[in-house]
């Protein structure tokens, strides 16, 4: 199908003229079916009943559907499925909230594989909705998973990546696929992640265009060579990103469209760029100066908002004098053309202000899409200066966390800090974190979440572009929303008279429950936050009182809201009161006294009885007591200024970030009232984390508390400030006075002023990086002092932070910091250093009583060099989780060629209980991340863990089977004396290690032992159950001798050892016969040999007491990745 072809087939569905026929025709040339059948509309006509579905019309809907026996490429599912259907569903809205709630709805109605098609008279949008099979049921049931959205195709003037994204599905029903694998390839066709690769591959080009053509001002000729290529870098990025922020505002509908033509003037970029940056964006209407300026220019800018935040602010490196806007237009030259290209990459994608999650997503570049090409641009960029600009060509991006990792994480810290500062049960709050679901939350619990999730201080101490930041931003918001639409619904239920709604709203396909030992996202219960636009959105949430601008606020009539006490935090914080509000009092009164009779009563039944009462009033207090709520934008900016910060030592990283909060800010701001972006100096910050002020304990001077009081409110009245020079003077001011009434607690050579860290670092500076970390004077977080566990926690700012989470850099070049490095961290210090070993020091001292979340190497798990550090938490953590990641077939992170695992623990003080740990965790290409998250299980293996090591298992069966080997005293130690050899290599070896009583290679990695029995120890080590076993407690990468030592050995009588001595050289023999030789190299292809091992194993494990279940578990573990 052409492109062409295409185009017409949508103008054609703009008209009513036989519909049903041109949309079968439409189908049949896109997709390749032959054989489409009409079917009928009953199944959608109950949907009608639905509120929230009122703009989509289902009596009018065309279904047409084919099966897998009247299409020959076609096969059955793996999950049983026979069908495709898709659906023509007439609508007045294509918000996503709407469309995301309305392919629920009908994949629930339709149990088989949809493609939507939502109609209107201009515009078209389709759903797709990936399936998998439920983790609530044993029975065969599968449920939605994932929706992907291709959103607001115009019919009259599709836009360039919108014909691109349907002519992507087009003839790729060419060959036999399972229904499921095809339903998949439509997806990858659409792919994110394909889609962020060729937007930064083309847009590195643009970069490296720029780079070559630019002309900086004199005076930075004369710097030094790689500082200059570093400047010439920055400034282009920092050009780009403002650009590409200005093509969001475009979305908005803030800027003209007609502003990306470099035919606008001849020199592009004084005439248009610096205007637009400095002269609109960054300077209030009634001071603006357009003198100079063309009037076609000027009526193109004078309409634009003011947006201040500092991303338009000229830094010193964009030579820009605001007092003479002319000064450098002959000496920062940049040609036109290169913005005619970078303009032509624009238009050929699709922008959305729509951010995805992990559970639905709209096909386009969307603001966490740009983050994560920034990312990507940083690491090519700026890692290594050297790297030129031919070699930067060849470059590949080093993507980073993938936002299922990302969300995952964010949750899995948000629920255990909820578990460990309210008594509220851990299925409720597994539920509501993972699924958000809040269906098991009362009123008052609610009320209590909302409290703490409010006070969260949440760092991520080596941010980079801001993943984990906005992650967990995102993840505040829809435990917020969850919240809010539970008490909402209860409130529909608890006064409907329809018993026909009441009965549909309690079946099972609205909720579906929650399995603690796997975390699964239920999309079910899932709704769109990003949309606040839409007339069926649900925003009834409180924020924080010093929130400006509430009174703009106008009711809607769905609206939803909640009481005004909702949290101390709350307190008097909304606009206006509900004309209940004196009963409400009296309610709330009711409710306390109902709480204290309860204790007087006699018998369990009264006490039983008046706490349900008490529950009943509050409900009613709950839906009675209430008033408008702020809208997703205020809830944005409360989240920024009270609960997430960052920290990067990359000064770029620090203003991506920045950036990313912006656009996700922008996204939701009310376009009638666009108000000025906050200042985030404060909030991500440039700095070494690793390294601390150099104080000593105590700072005890006369009037300390009353300045870092000062400096406190210095930082609050930053945030919304419209005079930031101002402040930056106070600051620099109050800075100073305190650093020379600290200078005797500083440890320079002869008390020398100058060599004072404070005065190095000036956090209105973009280029300013301070070469310390002190979380008081930067973000007013006092961190626990003693490592061990013995500071005291005796007032608020001595709390520390409460979530520490993120991916710290590993193996980063420590330069000549090594030495401090080690004086630093006590705990991290033994064998190999890496920086990723010091970031989890760090994050747990910065704990208070709080959780750290990090993705780290592997060898966090199986590393005696960590052997101290595992002392550490083991002794002051009452539960770890580590849940680790391989990387093979397919890597879960695509940025890392190596095993990984994310360690999240809770820091209670006290000694571990639980060390909850999972498998490796494999992957192919063909299965989706989220579902390996789904799926995680884990199990406690504290009493199986060794020095430096945790034991990877994720199931029952495998706790068992090491309890009976471990019944077994005698260690393969014991065997490692004697006169022959075994050969094995020391690195190497994804799915299976070489062993042999004879050397295969004259390598350096080929190392050996001795034994009496060669060819049985061969058998033994090349038996799944070793390899199982040695995995268990190895990184992976690297064979250790003492991984070998402490394998259980039972007892052997003479028949076993003959057995086994066969087998040994059955093996051997097998290994030669199948090896190959690749560009002349002898390739042992050990897979080869299973079935020999798989009779190895067959001897060994019944002589450990396995049975024959866990025995087969053994021969077929990872038998999909090894055979």
């Amino acid at each position: 199908m052409t492109k062409e072809s295409i185009q017409s087939y949508l103008s054609i569905l703009a008209t009513d003229d036989n519909l049903c026929h041109h949309f079968k025709d439409f189908l049949s040339e896109l997709f390749g079916f032959a054989n489409l059948r009409q079917g009928g509309t009953h199944t959608l006509l109950s949907l009608n009943a639905n509120p929230a579905l009122s703009a989509f019309s289902f009596e009018k809907a065309i279904i047409y559907f084919t099966t897998t026996d009247s299409e020959s490429h076609l096969q059955e599912a793996q999950s049983g499925h026979t069908n495709l259907a898709f659906s023509l569903i007439p609508t007045s809205s294509h918000h996503k909230a709407d469309l995301v709630s309305a392919t629920k709805a009908i994949n629930r109605a339709i149990p088989s594989y949809n493609i939507l098609f939502f109609l209107s008279a201009d515009t078209l949008s389709i759903a797709f909705a990936t399936r998998r099979l439920s983790q609530q049921t044993k029975q065969k049931v599968d449920v939605v998973e994932k929706i992907t959205l291709i959103k607001d195709i115009s019919l009259h003037t599709p836009h360039p990546a919108h014909i691109q994204n349907l002519h992507a599905l087009a003839n790729l029903y060419t060959q036999d696929l399972p229904l499921d694998r095809f339903y998949q390839s439509l997806l990858e066709a659409l792919s994110i992640e394909t889609l962020n690769d060729k937007f930064f591959k083309e847009i590195r080009e643009r970069f490296l265009d720029f780079c070559d053509c630019i002309i900086l001002p004199q005076e930075m000729q004369n710097a030094q060579d790689k500082e200059f290529i570093k400047l010439k870098r920055e400034f282009v990025l920092r050009l780009i990103s403002r650009l590409l922020f200005c093509q969001f505002l475009e979305k908005k509908g803030l800027i003209s469209s007609a502003l990306w033509d470099s035919t606008l003037s001849e020199n592009y970029y004084h005439e248009v760029c610096e205007p637009l940056f400095f002269g609109t964006l960054n300077t209030h209407a009634d001071k603006r100066d357009y003198g100079f300026l063309p009037q076609s220019i000027i009526a193109l800018l004078d309409s634009i908002p003011y947006l201040n935040g500092g991303l338009f602010a000229p830094h010193k490196s964009d030579y820009y004098n605001p007092k003479s806007p002319q000064s450098y237009i002959n000496t920062l030259q940049i040609p036109n053309p290169c913005f005619e290209k970078l303009f032509e990459t624009f238009r050929g994608y699709h922008f959305t202000l729509s951010e995805s999650t992990p559970l639905s997503q709209e096909v386009g570049l969307d603001p966490e899409l740009l983050g994560m090409v920034f990312e990507n641009l940083l690491s090519v960029l700026f890692t290594d200066n050297l790297k030129d600009d031919k070699d930067l060509r060849k470059a590949t991006g080093s993507y980073y966390t993938p936002r299922e990792i990302v969300s995952y994480m964010c949750a899995s810290s948000l629920c255990e800090s909820l578990k460990n500062r309210t008594n509220i049960a851990e299925s409720a709050l597994e539920k509501l974190t993972f699924d958000k679901d809040a269906s098991e939350i009362s009123p008052c619990e609610s009320r209590e979440i909302l409290s703490v999730l409010d006070s969260l201080k949440i760092l991520d101490p080596a941010c980079g572009s801001g993943a984990f930041p906005l992650g967990m931003l995102s993840e505040l918001l829809e435990i917020q929303t969850a919240l809010s639409e539970h008490s909402v619904c209860s409130d529909f239920l608890g006064s409907a008279s329809d018993a026909s709604l009441r009965s549909m709203s309690n079946t099972p396909h609205s909720l579906t429950s929650h399995n603690p030992k796997n975390s699964s996202t239920t999309l079910e219960c899932q709704s769109d936050l990003h949309d606040s636009q839409s007339p069926t959105a649900f925003v009834a949430l409180a924020t924080d009182p010093h929130l400006k601008n509430l009174g703009s606020l106008e009711s809607h009539p769905t609206d939803f809201v909640l009481k005004k006490d909702f949290s101390p935090h709350y307190k008097n914080l909304f606009l206006k009161q509900d004309e209940n509000q004196g009963k409400g009092k009296d309610s709330q009164a009711e409710v306390v006294e109902m709480r204290n009779c309860s204790f007087q009563t006699r018998g369990e039944g009264s006490l039983v009885s008046l706490n349900d009462r008490a529950e009943s009033a509050e409900s009613a207090i709950y839906r009675s007591n209430t008033t408008l709520m702020p809208s997703l934008y205020e809830r944005k900016l409360n989240i920024l200024q009270n609960n997430i910060f960052g920290v990067d030592i990359q000064p770029m990283a620090t203003e991506i970030a920045r950036l990313r909060c912006f656009l996700s800010l922008i996204c939701d701001a009310p376009n009638d009232d666009i108000q000025p972006l906050p200042n985030l100096e404060f909030k991500f910050i440039s700095a070494n984390s690793l390294i601390p002020l150099p104080k000593q304990e105590g700072l005890s001077y006369i009037g300390y508390a009353e300045d870092m009081a000062q400096l406190k409110a210095l930082r609050e009245r930053t945030f919304d400030a419209q005079n930031k020079q101002e402040l930056e003077s106070a600051y620099l001011k109050l800075r100073d006075e305190i650093a020379k009434k600290m200078q005797s607690t500083w440890h320079t050579s002869k008390g020398d002023f100058s060599s004072n860290p404070l005065l190095s670092w000036n956090p209105f500076d973009p280029h300013s990086v301070a070469e310390f970390f002190d979380s008081e004077w930067m973000f007013g977080v006092k961190a626990v002092k003693n490592a061990a566990g013995g500071g005291a926690l005796n007032d608020e700012s001595s709390q520390g932070w409460d979530i520490v989470l993120g991916n710290p850099p590993y193996g980063a070049d420590m330069g000549d910091k090594k030495q401090i490095y080690k004086d630093i961290y006590k705990y991290t210090i033994s064998g190999a250093l890496d920086s990723y070993k010091f970031f989890v020091e760090l994050g747990y001292n910065l704990l208070g009583l709080g959780v750290l979340s990090f993705i780290t190497p592997i060898s966090i798990t199986s590393s005696k060099s960590n052997a101290n550090l595992h002392k550490l938490l083991l002794s002051q953590c009452e539960q770890i989780k580590v849940s680790s990641y391989g990387n093979s077939p397919a890597r879960i992170f695509l940025n890392a060629d190596q095993r990984v695992s994310i360690i999240t623990f809770a820091k209670t003080f006290s000694p571990c209980k639980n060390l909850l740990t999972t498998q490796v965790n494999l992957r192919d290409k063909n299965t989706p991340i989220q579902s390996i998250i789904n799926n995680l299980c884990f199990v406690n293996s504290l009493e199986f863990i060794k020095e430096g090591a945790f034991a990877k298992i994720g199931l029952k069966i495998e706790k068992d089977i090491l309890h009976k080997l471990y019944t077994h005293k005698c260690t393969f130690k014991e065997l490692m004396q004697g006169e022959e050899k075994v050969y094995y290599r020391s690195t190497g070896g994804r799915y299976y290690d070489l062993y042999t009583s004879y050397s295969t290679t004259s390598s350096t990695t080929q190392k050996s032992f001795f034994t009496t029995e060669s060819q049985v120890l061969v058998a033994i080590m090349s038996s799944t159950l070793f390899w199982w076993y040695r995995n268990l407690y190895s990184e992976g990468r690297h064979s250790y001798i003492y991984e070998f030592e402490s394998f259980p050995i039972p007892y052997f009588g003479n028949t076993i050892i003959e057995n086994l001595r066969d087998l040994g050289e059955r093996y051997e023999g097998d290994l030669e016969a199948n090896a190959e030789y690749r560009n002349g190299v002898k390739t042992y292809i050990i897979r080869k040999s299973k079935p020999i091992i798989d009779e190895i194993d067959s001897i060994l494990c019944p002589l450990y007491g396995l049975s024959d279940e866990e025995t087969r578990f053994i021969i077929g573990f990872n038998a999909k990745f090894r055979v």
